[in-house]
């Protein structure tokens, strides 16, 4: 379950001069449960020989009144908290042919906590995760209106100049955005932006613990030979902003990253160490449409309608750096964005 509540306030300053500030908080609660097998209670049932594991299977199920015994309820909970503050100040600061040139300045701040509980740590979970997380942010926009007038090819020029410095504990970065909208007539506008990311890896992807499995990979080095390894999955403390992983990419381009990579003398893999690392890109590109329709009323005040819709044409993901990026069918995987989407 989930729940958000926001409050914002707004006002004017030195008459043409506009502030806003807003609060909002939300909070996410999950409940999962699964019945699994106690490994231990396996173990013993062995040991003092009540588990027959050499039956014949043509009888029926030989052990079927032990086996409620020897699963239990594992039972995940926990909820996870983020609480923002933003503030921004916007005016005019000159002009220029297509109007005033205006100026928009802010800052945010964000903490976000996570607790989470789990009855069976042995399966994967530790009895108990509580953390926190601070991050903070100012940011600033420029906005240039070169061109406003009647004529055809030259109905509005602007330009828009933003930067935005985020910090979040051990994380920082500069992200720049420039953008030009070219209007030649007042029915077809044209955008042309260049904006660049930051994301900080999440408190799952740091702080998640190691846990070891046992799965089948094929061996590019012993020609695809298909056999089980143990795998290494969870969290990784030296995580950089943006993230993606997979172990039998590591195993295929083992040459990259040799050292998740454990063999034995015979050149047979002993582990993969597959905790969350950086490793590949994402190119896309969409076009996006957009109307709107707005009615001022004497009595209801101001009502908008706005309808937006965005097509993705291109999404490329490279997973080795000494590679071109690979086209991804539009719908054939969970991670790609949709070919269409859009609201109102």
């Amino acid at each position: 379950s989930m729940i958000r509540l926001s409050l914002g306030i707004r006002g004017t300053l030195f008459d043409d001069w506009h502030w806003e500030s807003a609060a909002a908080f939300s909070r996410e609660t999950f409940d999962s449960r699964t019945l699994e097998l106690r490994d231990s209670l396996l173990i013993a049932a062995l040991t003092d020989g009540s588990f027959n594991a050499f039956g014949d299977p043509s009888t029926g199920p030989i052990n079927a009144a032990l086996y409620p015994s020897l699963m239990t309820d594992a039972r995940i909970t926990g909820d996870s908290r983020i609480t923002s503050f933003d503030s921004n100040l916007r005016g005019p600061i000159f002009h220029l042919p297509g109007g005033d040139a205006l100026l928009s300045v802010g800052a945010e701040s964000t903490r976000a906590q996570r607790h989470r509980n789990s009855t069976e740590p042995a399966f994967g979970q530790p009895a108990e995760i509580d953390s926190s997380r601070t991050s903070s942010a100012v940011f600033g926009e420029l906005y240039l209106p070169f061109i406003q007038s009647d004529y055809t090819g030259a109905h509005a020029l602007n330009a828009r100049i933003a930067a935005r410095y985020e910090r979040t504990e051990t994380f920082t970065e500069t992200s720049p955005t420039l953008g030009v909208v070219w209007k030649p007539m007042s029915a077809l506008t044209l955008h042309a932006n260049y904006a660049q990311g930051f994301r900080a890896p999440s408190l799952t992807e740091i702080e998640d613990v190691t846990r070891t499995v046992i799965d089948d990979i094929d061996d590019p080095l012993l020609n695809n030979a298909n056999y089980d390894v143990t795998i290494l999955r969870g969290g990784n403390q030296d995580l950089k902003a943006e993230t993606s992983q997979t172990y039998q990419t590591i195993v295929t381009f083992e040459n990259l990253v040799p050292q998740r990579v454990i063999r034995d003398a015979n050149g047979r893999i002993i582990t993969v160490d597959a905790t969350t690392i950086n490793f590949g890109k994402v190119y896309l590109s969409s076009v996006d449409f957009g109307l709107s329709y707005d009615r001022q009323f004497e009595t209801a005040g101001r009502w908008t309608l706005q309808l937006d819709a965005v097509q993705q044409l291109d999404y490329r993901t490279t997973d080795r750096p000494d590679r071109d990026p690979v086209n991804t069918p539009k719908g054939q995987d969970s991670v790609s964005p949709p070919e269409w989407s859009g609201a109102a």
